[in-house]
């Protein structure tokens, strides 16, 4: 993780952030987020100084495919899943252009029909932290028990 020791490598961007970039930020921030880990502590991992996720996420610098990689790596997730997971496949048809692009790099063209959701850890372990928080936040605004699936109630009832 060389590059991303060196903050110098990186200057400050004083452009607007593009829609795109500021989408897979926020799918880092979440998944950071959902899997446990503060800022300092993937700050730590890079190599980073403190407030450096800050900065970035923020838009003070411009967001590179290395960083993304490399907050992966951190995060010990691959740096695919979380591309599938802000860009997932698209279910339109391929542009005239983007299949001669296909033919001359001799990519294959993806299956017809819909794309099967792909079943990765991440998304597992992202679902499921999700519906634990989705439970405690509807259980603290109803201060009432929530329903769990297989747990019976006082009356016996699931």
């Amino acid at each position: 993780m060389e590059s991303f020791a060196s903050e110098v490598a990186f200057p400050v961007y004083s452009g607007a952030m593009k829609p795109q970039a500021q989408h897979m930020i926020e799918v880092l921030r979440a998944t950071i987020r959902a899997l446990g880990f503060t800022n300092r502590e993937i700050e730590s991992r890079l190599s980073v100084s403190r407030g450096y996720l800050t900065r970035l996420f923020s838009g003070t610098m411009e967001l590179r495919f290395d960083h993304v990689t490399e907050i992966a790596e951190a995060l010990q997730v691959d740096a695919d899943e979380l591309f599938r997971l802000a860009f997932p496949p698209s279910q339109r048809p391929a542009a005239p252009d983007v299949l001669r692009l296909r033919e001359k790099l001799g990519a294959p063209e993806p299956a017809s029909g819909p794309v099967p959701a792909q079943d990765t850890g991440l998304q597992r372990e992202l679902e499921r932290l999700v519906t634990k928080t989705v439970r405690e936040v509807l259980a603290k605004a109803t201060l009432a028990p929530v329903w769990e699936p297989g747990r019976r109630s006082a009356a016996g009832e699931d």
